[in-house]
């Protein structure tokens, strides 16, 4: 007697099961083959810190195509694990190895831990100790005033004044900065060891102080009055405008310190720049005059920020801005950038098991065994896609991002549901013949739909 050979779609049960498991294996091998992945974190990141410049050096490796496209957004800057700075960027210098030099005023001991984000997915971390000179050097250096003059007072009728001088010390002068108690300016002076700056002055006295200071933070300080007598008396007041971010009266911004600029004008001479923030009740001196710019820390909300100008009369002119600081959403960290990994294996063993059920019951109806293999591998397909669809949804959450945003999202959830009906149909189908062939149709339309399921998500996450 003959039998005739059980046929599938596939041709015989062996081929079309080898046929599975193969595109099965391609597809994991495709997911999680990382030089496929074009969405992903920084591969490396070194820190290094020059401490004389005072200065944070972070070289970034972010392998891209294109880097105004695909790039390093955000570096986050904690100081002894409190936030220092928040710096966003709009692209990366290269497709590869980069480097970023930021601005980090740090003493021996300190904890500098950097958090780089790219803009499509993912962080890397890293932190350095600050190392500076031997604790035990406390030698001051030492700074001369000699020009305009070796003197304690000076007398002048134009502003502003030049002066200069010379600095030295045992280890290494690391700045030359200068200030005007009257005028509130202070700046960094051009040389260390020979050094020149040019001061704004104010009517009247103006108490000058020379300030070198070393690499183990010892300091050393000259001193002079200058006596400022204009020659004509000024009644015109300056002009100030506020032209970064924005020439508008309000900004948005997500990230703090804020860095605003702007330009001010005067008939004979601006002395200095100051600012206001309403919010956080901080103010200070902006860098500059003629050409300004000063970094000011933000509150959470409505930030009302006034800049204001003096001339060397007496004479003032200000411009205000509103900012609206809107934080973004904290960092998850590195323990769960890879959460996508996860969701992903979950999905494609549901799809799996799903496909060998309904192999099963195409193909192996003869075996005793077929029916509760095929309900047991249909029961645990269907679990592995739900346990898929709730870790996909903590991923979006911890990441912040709206849930149900994109194709993948939409699809992926009509699967699910479509997933949990069907072994309730099989279950039923013994009640009732009309169930029979809702389940086996049910069964296949699960399987299409989480393959193209799978695909949009590999599409999502950059890897086709």
């Amino acid at each position: 007697m003959f039998h005739k050979r059980q046929r599938t779609p596939c041709g015989s049960i062996s081929r079309c099961s080898l046929v599975i498991l193969i595109s099965a294996v391609a597809v994991l091998l495709l997911a999680f083959n990382p030089g496929t992945i074009e969405a992903h974190a920084a591969s490396d990141l070194v820190l290094s810190y020059d401490f004389p410049n005072q200065t944070l050096n972070m070289t970034v490796t972010h392998f891209v195509s294109d880097p105004n496209t695909h790039y390093i957004a955000e570096a986050v800057i904690l100081k002894n694990s409190v936030l220092f700075a928040t710096i966003p960027y709009t692209s990366q210098p290269n497709g590869d190895t980069f480097k970023y030099t930021h601005p980090v005023p740090a003493v021996d001991g300190d904890v500098l831990h950097v958090t780089v984000t790219c803009n499509a997915f993912g962080s890397l971390s890293d932190q350095i100790t600050v190392v500076g000179p031997p604790p035990g050097e406390t030698e001051d250096p030492v700074v001369t005033i000699d020009t305009p003059t070796t003197d304690i007072t000076y007398s002048t009728d134009s502003t502003p004044i030049s002066i200069g001088g010379t600095a030295s010390d045992n280890v290494g002068v690391t700045s030359v900065t200068w200030d005007n108690s009257a005028t509130l300016g202070s700046g960094t002076a051009t040389g260390t060891t020979s050094w020149t700056a040019s001061v704004p002055l104010v009517q009247g006295e103006n108490n000058i102080t020379v300030t070198a200071e070393d690499a183990a933070g010892n300091s050393g300080i000259d001193n002079f009055t200058v006596i400022y007598t204009p020659s004509v008396v000024d009644t015109t007041n300056p002009t100030i405008s506020i032209t970064t971010p924005t020439t508008g009266q309000t900004h948005t911004s997500l990230s703090t310190p804020i860095s605003i600029g702007g330009t001010t004008s005067d008939n004979v001479n601006v002395v200095n720049v100051t600012w206001e923030n309403a919010a956080t009740g901080e103010s200070g001196t902006a860098t500059g005059t003629d050409s300004w710019s000063v970094s000011i820390p933000l509150d959470a909300g409505s930030n009302p920020i006034t800049m204001t100008t003096s001339d060397s009369s007496g004479n003032t002119a200000s411009a205000s801005i509103t900012v609206n600081y809107e934080p973004s959403v904290p960092d998850p960290g590195e323990d769960t950038e890879n959460l996508w990994v996860f969701h992903a294996t979950l999905m494609t063993i549901g799809f799996i098991l799903l496909i060998l059920a309904i192999t099963i019951s195409t193909g192996m109806r003869k075996k005793k065994w077929w029916l509760k293999t095929h309900r047991s591998l249909g029961f645990l397909g269907s679990t592995f896609a739900v346990l898929g669809l709730l870790m996909g949804l903590y991923m979006v959450s911890v990441w912040g991002s709206p849930h149900f945003r994109v194709p993948h999202a939409f699809l992926g959830i009509t699967t699910i549901i479509l997933a949990i009906t069907q072994p309730i149909l099989g279950f039923m189908q013994p009640k009732s013949k009309k169930i029979r062939p809702m389940h086996r149709w049910l069964g296949r339309i699960v399987v299409i739909l989480m393959f193209f399921s799978i695909i949009a998500g590999m599409s999502q996450a950059g890897v086709i």
